[in-house]
């Protein structure tokens, strides 16, 4: 089971360091793209990258490839990852059935306070704008 875990565990880093590389990779291109924007500059190229931007794809990854390493092997992030995964797996996940209720009872209830809100929004108004036309 421990075994099962750790395998989970280190999908999951990796997943997390695919979305982690991307959000950084667009973050740093964005930030350049603004300051050439601001300053009026030029795009700069990069010999060997071409663009700035493939220079930053390369830095993002050793960033978030860095970190994913560093948590995959530090001892104290890895047993709060195994055991954070073995108590999922002990949840009790509801079915179709109650979901589909769930969720029309979350719709109906939002449905109706909003329509409260609406009325008592309605009446206030009224009442403000009839307070108004005395004055």
């Amino acid at each position: 089971m421990t075994l099962d875990n750790q395998r989970v565990l280190q999908y999951t880093l990796y997943g997390l360091g695919l979305v982690v590389w991307f959000v950084v990779w667009k973050f740093l291109g964005s930030v350049t793209d603004l300051i050439l924007v601001v300053r009026h500059l030029p795009q700069v190229d990069v010999p060997g990258f071409g663009n700035l931007n493939n220079l930053y794809a390369l830095v993002a990854l050793g960033i978030t490839a860095g970190a994913v390493e560093y948590a995959r092997r530090h001892a104290v992030a890895n047993k709060f990852g195994i055991e954070v995964i073995a108590e999922l797996r002990k949840v009790t996940w509801p079915n179709w059935a109650e979901v589909r209720g769930t969720t029309v009872v979350v719709l109906g209830v939002t449905l109706a306070v909003s329509l409260i809100l609406f009325a008592f929004d309605s009446v206030y108004d009224f009442l403000i704008r009839a307070l108004f036309k005395l004055a």
